[in-house]
């Protein structure tokens, strides 16, 4: 349902929207951009944000309906608006953090992957004063995570 895309890097879908999220990433001109479209891949756009080098690990906080990735050098998790608008950085700056790739939001708590680190880390959402914290150190290099709770299912 996508052509022409260079690099992608992250892809998400908000069912209950009927929207599919995805970056993508050209290499040769160094252009990211973040995209949503229709489940069926009508009304594709580009949002309104910047996402400064590689935009991936795209994650949607059901609660509060807003999109959330990684922004590279330095590593922050940035969020926004569906439509990308009220863009926002969420502190504080994963410092230490070598390659965060994946990411869940549930609740109050944004889990993420560091498949370099190869660690699974958490980060409260709202605290601006506290650092993430690693819940499980692997041994092999966890590239994706997901959330499954009752309370986590969309209607």
């Amino acid at each position: 349902i996508m052509r022409n895309l260079k690099q992608p890097k992250g892809i998400v879908v908000h069912p209950n929207k009927g929207y599919i999220f995805f970056s993508d990433w050209d290499e040769a001109t160094g252009d990211a951009r973040i995209c949503r479209a229709n489940l069926d891949g009508s009304d594709h756009i580009v949002l309104p944000i910047v996402p400064y080098g590689e935009p991936y690990g795209l994650a949607i906080d059901y609660d509060a309906d807003r999109l959330y990735w990684f922004h590279t050098r330095p590593h922050f998790v940035r969020h926004s608006n569906l439509d990308g608008t009220d863009e926002q950085t969420m502190l504080p700056c994963l410092v230490g953090y070598l390659h965060p790739h994946s990411m869940v939001v549930f609740k109050e708590t944004v889990y993420f992957t560091d498949w370099q680190l190869e660690v699974i880390a958490s980060i409260n959402k709202t605290s601006q004063d506290e650092g993430a914290e690693i819940i499980i150190e692997e041994r092999y290099q966890p590239y994706g995570i997901k959330v499954y709770s009752k309370e986590a299912q969309v209607c």
